[in-house]
């Protein structure tokens, strides 16, 4: 990757390979090319899906197998929010990846069979079309078999050690509904990315930056004295020690692309997509993140407008785009999650010392289920399908691994851990010298504000997650005691329904927290 010069990093939300990628290729149109896996997926183009095969039965015993999803059916499928809970995971997984159906029917969906469908490239235009113009893998997993935090967590540090419930040093995997338990949600604690580039001399915005879409609580939600963050800075303690404008708009990043005087395109950006949540009392605009049960018009939107504007920049010939997507969000895929991966903790030579608590028994040696993983580049060749050349899978640690690589930052000083340590990077998808032209796009559908009625539908358990990070945030900044944080939630954070609801209930919280109790 010698012409590379700068890197952007996109995570997604909650969908796994099939459900949005699936479709991609079939018998009749293999990708161009392809680097295999040694010994252990010959044959096989593209492992996508393919009609009549996989399937899972239902309540009755009958088997449901895995169809398209036609265009006229719309962008909001699965039609609620699906499980993603580590126990969740574990029962849609088991057998054979034969329990997706069955976890999905313990849900209010009232089209339980949707849960086996998938998007095609007519649904999904963009994505798909990114992923055949450029590079994808098919054989890229999360990093644990849960839900979100526990495997953002992984993809920035390695791990997912942090507080829980009193108890530092904790190895979290599942960190679902805690806060509605009073439990507050602690960030991450140990070291991070930034840590690493930071220790290595990139120190300056045009060496880094994180660029969001949304601050928390928010601006109808004022809190002092903590202010507002975006959900990295939250999720993860490393970064409360870096200054404020490492932290900028998403509208910065346009408009370094857009070549505006005095700016420049850092080496590293990483991305924080929209949130879905962004209530203003009347209406409310549809997250761009591609988390279920949202409208994928917008998560399309938000990738037209991106690679567009980054296609159109001076820095395109010299960038790589990293898109992947957090976990699988209860989403079916086909695909077993490997076994025998290593512990972040396995040699501490690597920086990471075990936890000392569990919040569930989990040895940390089974990754997530698939994801896709998208390589965008100028420099990158169409059709290009990549797998990683030992039985060592990628997971998110290959991210971090192929950043620091590419940076010259020596592996020993690295010290995020054995799971970091010993993945397999990515860079020689990087095959060309001299770069392809812009490859055009097609349009997304337009992805307008929802109306009320949409909003008391639209909220799931991310936003409540984030939003309670704030608070809890907040308090740890104002000292307010931990035993009236923990009634504030457990009263208020126990059984969120609607977007409106959640601002309702966290002003509240945040009201209390002002007022000291």
């Amino acid at each position: 990757m010698a012409d590379i010069k700068h890197i952007v990093y996109l995570m997604l939300e909650n969908r796994s390979l099939d459900n949005v990628l699936g479709w991609l290729y079939d018998a009749s149109e293999p990708p161009q090319h392809l680097n295999f896996i040694p010994n252990t997926t010959p044959a096989i183009p593209y492992n996508g899906l393919k009609p009549d095969k996989y399937w899972n039965k239902n309540s009755q015993g009958t088997k449901v197998y895995v169809s398209k999803i036609n265009p006229a059916e719309g962008q909001h499928i699965p039609d609620i929010d699906p499980n993603e809970a580590y126990q969740h995971v574990q029962e849609q997984i088991a057998d054979g990846m034969a329990g997706f159906l069955s976890d999905y029917q313990t849900t209010a969906s009232k089209k339980p069979n949707c849960i086996l469908q998938a998007f095609t490239p007519e649904s999904l235009p963009v994505i798909n079309t990114l992923a055949r113009e450029f590079a994808i893998s098919d054989a890229y997993f999360c990093s644990v078999p849960s839900n979100t935090d526990a495997n953002r967590a992984f993809s920035l540090t390695g791990n997912s050690i942090g507080t829980y419930d009193r108890q530092e040093d904790t190895a979290m995997v599942d960190t679902a509904v805690y806060y509605s338990l009073g439990i507050p949600p602690y960030p991450f604690s140990r070291r991070s990315l930034w840590d690493v580039l930071w220790e290595s001399g990139l120190k300056l915005t045009t060496d880094w930056s994180i660029f969001y879409h949304q601050t928390w609580p928010g601006p109808n939600i004022p809190i002092e004295p903590a202010g507002s963050q975006c959900f990295t800075q939250l999720m993860l303690d490393s970064l409360q020690k870096y200054d404020d404008k490492f932290f900028r708009k998403i509208d910065d990043f346009y408009r370094i692309l857009n070549g505006v005087p005095n700016t420049q395109l850092p080496s590293f950006s990483y991305i924080e997509p929209c949130w879905n949540l962004d209530y203003g009392g009347t209406t409310y605009q549809n997250g761009n993140d591609y988390h279920p049960p949202g409208n994928l018009a917008c998560g399309e939107a938000f990738l037209y407008t991106l690679v567009t504007k980054l296609q159109a920049s001076p820095y395109w010939a010299n960038t790589l785009l990293i898109i992947t997507f957090d976990e699988h969000g209860g989403t079916y895929d086909h695909v077993e999650p490997p076994t025998g991966v290593k512990a972040p903790w396995a040699d501490q030579a690597d920086g990471t010392a075990p936890p000392t608590h569990y919040v569930v028994p989990f040895d940390f040696t089974r990754l997530g289920v698939r994801v896709p993983l998208l390589l965008i580049s100028p420099l990158i060749e169409a059709g290009t399908v990549i797998r990683s050349d030992t039985a060592v899978p990628f997971d998110h640690t290959s991210i971090i691994a192929t950043i620091l690589t590419h940076f010259k930052i020596d592996p020993q000083k690295w010290q995020l851990g054995s799971r970091t340590a010993n993945a397999r990077t990515f860079e020689n998808v990087v095959t060309r010298t001299t770069p392809r032209p812009p490859v055009e796009l097609p349009q997304a559908k337009h992805c307008s504000p929802g109306t009320i009625a949409e909003a008391d539908e639209a909220v799931h358990e991310l936003p409540v997650s984030i939003m309670a990070r704030a608070l809890a945030n907040m308090a740890k900044k104002s000292n307010f005691p931990d035993a009236k944080l923990r009634a504030l939630f457990k009263e208020h954070l126990a059984d969120i329904k609607t977007t409106a609801q959640l601002h309702e209930k966290a002003k509240i919280i945040s009201d209390g927290i002002s007022a000291g109790g």
